[in-house]
Order: C-alpha cells, then structure tokens, then sequence
C-alpha cells in the first residue's frame, strides 16, 4: 500500500493553458473551475492534449484529470520542459503513454459521480511548461471531456495516515414527513462520499511545510485531490475523490519523537466534491 497522497490545483489554476481543440462554448479554461460539471470538450478524442505554462519553473510530479469521459482505452502522457518546442522535441520529465485507469482496467460500479485518474512522474527539478496528451479513438461520443484537471507536487507524508480511517457517504436524498404518517422521498442521483483521516505522529516539517499550508491555502471552499492508495487497482475510484476540507483545521504537538523532531498529530475530514 502507497501512503495516501494530497495533490492541490493552486499551481496549475494560476498557470495559462492552450489546448488542442475546444468547443466554443466549453473551452479548456473550465478545467480551472473546481466545479467538475463545468466541463472542457475537445473537437476530437484521437489525439488531444493540454500545454500548461505555469508562468515560471516548478516542480510537478503528477497531474489529476477528474470528471473525464474516457473509456477503458483511454490513455494520458504527462511531459515536462524548459520549454514549449522541448515538451515533444526534448521534453526533460516523460511519464510515457500510460493508462488513464489502474491497472485493473476500467471499474464496471453503475452510476458512479465522476471518475479521477492520475498521471505521475519521478521529479524533482523545476520547469516552466507541461503537457498532457490524451488519446480515446474509439470513444463513442467522438470527443473528450474533462472537468477538472490539476498538476503540480503532490504531498505524501513520511508518517502514513493512521489505520483507522473512516470512510462514508453524506445522503442527500429529501425526505418529508406529513401530518398523515407518510413519508414522501426526493431522490438525488448520488450519495457524497466522505473521508475522516488522523495523523496521530505525523513528520513535523510534512505538518508545518505541507499540511497546514495546504489547510490554510485551500479553506473549506478550494478542492482538493485525495488518493488513499495512488496504487491501489480494483478500489482506486473508491478510495480517490475531488474533495473539500470541512471543520476546523486543528495541529497539536504530541510528546512524541521520530527521531529528529517532535511528531504533531491533526485529522481531517474530506467530502466529495460534486
């Protein structure tokens, strides 16, 4: 099991973008809107990308394409450059083209809200340009869309979560009693999943450098990418989800050490983005 993996889209919503294709009225700037049904839609679905100019040089290691309309086929290459020309002439970081679903292929689950993949690279240098290339030929609408798409340096923690994580669903269904004992039900097309995470001795600098930055920077109103297990297969889409902290962010020291530093613990708790 992977440690679970944090990944903001602060970098690449301030970042310019040029795409490939767009329709007129869904360009690809919608990709910058937390909202995954405001969608990017391509002209095609054979071969189809996205430069992302971060405006200066950056350390990006994985980029997350939530709310697309790949099918099983659907691949994703994620490149790194200096510059535009070097992002397919030379490009410095190359993911190669990889499967946009785990390696248990396309889960078959019925009605499931918006489905996430990750596209993800050994980096550690900073550079100025991405590009992300899609290709789904066979796609039956005939075009590609995509309603949220974040890169930059994803946050895992040397300390792992705890082994209690909670997981759940917040029911947004109505339901409304009358006077006569009946209850009359409205129903929504999807249950909100939820995550409840601690950190009882997490890393002090992955707490004061990455954690709180991340609470701080993101509030309850910024997404979020969660993955639990980036590697996981079969229950990769239920353990990942565009998310939004709730509560209070809370960081206490513990009377721990991890051989360095004192450990602080915090928790968290995330709600599907819908």
């Amino acid at each position: 099991m992977e440690k679970i993996l944090f990944l903001s889209p602060r970098l690449s919503d301030l970042a310019t973008l040029t795409a490939s294709s767009e329709v007129g009225s869904l360009p690809a700037t919608f990709v910058k809107n937390p909202e995954p049904t405001k969608v990017w839609r391509t002209t095609g679905c054979a071969a189809e990308s996205l430069v992302i100019d971060f405006g200066a040089a950056a350390v990006v290691d994985t980029a997350a394409i939530v709310a697309h309309n790949a099918t099983a086929a659907g691949t994703v290459r994620l490149r790194l450059a200096a510059t535009v020309p070097g992002l397919t002439a030379a490009p410095s970081v190359d993911s190669g083209v990889v499967s946009l679903w785990p390696s248990s292929g396309k889960h078959a689950d019925p009605d499931w809200p918006h489905e996430l993949s990750l596209a993800r690279a050994v980096n550690g240098m900073a550079y100025r340009y991405a590009r992300l290339d899609f290709a789904d030929p066979a796609n039956p609408a005939g075009y590609l869309e995509f309603g949220r798409i974040a890169a930059g340096r994803a946050w895992q923690p040397a300390m792992n979560i705890d082994l209690d994580p909670a997981l759940g669903f917040v029911p947004l269904d109505v339901q409304e009693p009358n006077a006569y004992g009946q209850t009359f039900t409205d129903p929504r097309p999807w249950a909100q999943r939820q995550f409840d995470l601690s950190f009882s001795a997490a890393n002090q600098d992955d707490v004061h450098d990455y954690a709180m930055e991340l609470s701080r920077l993101r509030g309850q109103a910024g997404d979020v990418i969660v993955c639990l297990d980036p590697s996981a297969t079969t229950r990769f889409h239920r353990w990942s989800m565009q998310a939004l902290f709730t509560g209070r962010a809370v960081f206490k020291a513990q009377p721990l050490w991890d051989g360095a530093d004192q450990t602080w613990g915090f928790s968290a708790s995330l709600i599907e983005k819908l």
